[in-house]
């Protein structure tokens, strides 16, 4: 692979992982309610890890 590839593939990785922070930390903060209508487990979603520490 090139060099130009690979500084490509790690940024596309990079900004997938903040995404996907992103996205864990709106679901963990969103009340029962919300959670329940997209189909997630409110206990089993707040009782996981945070895997994101914003400090």
């Amino acid at each position: 692979m090139s060099v130009l590839r690979r500084t490509f593939d790690r940024m596309i990785t990079a900004r997938e992982q903040e995404a996907r922070r992103y996205v864990e930390a709106f679901i963990r903060n969103s009340d029962r309610d919300l959670l329940a209508g997209a189909g997630f487990d409110a206990d089993k979603v707040k009782s996981k890890d945070a895997k994101y520490l914003p400090f």
